[in-house]
């Protein structure tokens, strides 16, 4: 009950700075708009490695906010496993068009970690780090992005990763939505989380279902299914993260404001 606690605090914190936010931005004509969420995973997968092996579930939560063409946001999870808030991310970003069809998103996400130590260091097993990032969104048929991360402040080398994804929705009532998804990575010497080498990473296909129960709450339940693209990804992984065929599955609440 103590870890939800302290996911509860950042988010309190977070929505606290929103509202101080609003009236500021309001008063010169800008649009706000934001989101809250929970949300209870079977796994934590991320780039198609299972960050949480040992764990019969988690707990996330996080709260967006978008001001004009700027975003920002927080996210917290709790592993069951490890009994503990294990992860606490926050990012900002801007979007703008360069054409009609055509947008960019430059930003940054900050990764924190409350995790064990390093027996032979005894410093912590995953340092706290940064990622910039830079996505070209297309308002086209499947809506296709692609995008660069580039792991500036631990990642070796190049530190780069590449993803290139699209989605699409089905309308099948006014209060249900089908979305389906896939995407690809490729890696590019991102050692810190990721491997050192240099070829395809992971393959994902997604669904998932958003029930709006009103203007405001939206429930949405998904499955990913994940795998590796190359004999690289599976080989060059960090020991207790390696890249294998995964299936995924979450129960989401989401309030729009």
């Amino acid at each position: 009950m103590q870890q939800f606690k302290k996911i509860g605090l950042v988010l309190v914190v977070f929505l606290v700075l929103g509202a101080c936010l609003v009236p500021l931005a309001s008063a010169e004509g800008v649009v706000v708009e934001g989101d809250a969420y929970t949300q209870v995973d079977s796994m934590y997968l991320w780039r198609g490695q299972n960050l949480s092996p040992d764990s019969d579930y988690l707990v996330e939560a996080g709260v967006d906010l978008f001001i004009g063409n700027f975003s920002l946001g927080v996210w917290s999870i709790y592993d069951e496993f490890a009994d503990d808030v294990v992860e606490t991310d926050w990012w900002i970003d801007y979007t703008f068009a360069l054409t009609e069809t055509l947008s960019l998103t430059v930003g940054d996400a900050y990764y924190t970690y409350n995790g064990d130590l390093d027996d032979a260091t005894g410093e912590e097993f995953l340092p706290d780090n940064h990622e910039a990032y830079l996505i070209a969104s297309f308002d086209t048929l499947l809506a296709p992005t692609f995008s660069i991360y580039w792991d500036w402040s631990e990642a070796n080398g190049d530190g780069l990763f590449y993803t290139a994804a699209i989605s699409h929705a089905f309308e099948l009532s006014d209060a249900l939505a089908l979305n389906l998804g896939a995407e690809i990575g490729y890696n590019q010497e991102s050692d810190y989380m990721i491997g050192d080498y240099s070829d395809w990473h992971h393959g994902e296909v997604n669904a998932s279902l958003d029930w709006s129960v009103n203007d405001n709450i939206i429930v949405t339940p998904k499955v990913r299914v994940s795998t590796a693209l190359s004999d690289a990804a599976e080989d060059a992984n960090v020991s207790w993260v390696p890249l294998e065929d995964e299936t995924a599955v979450s129960l989401g609440v989401t309030y729009v404001f």
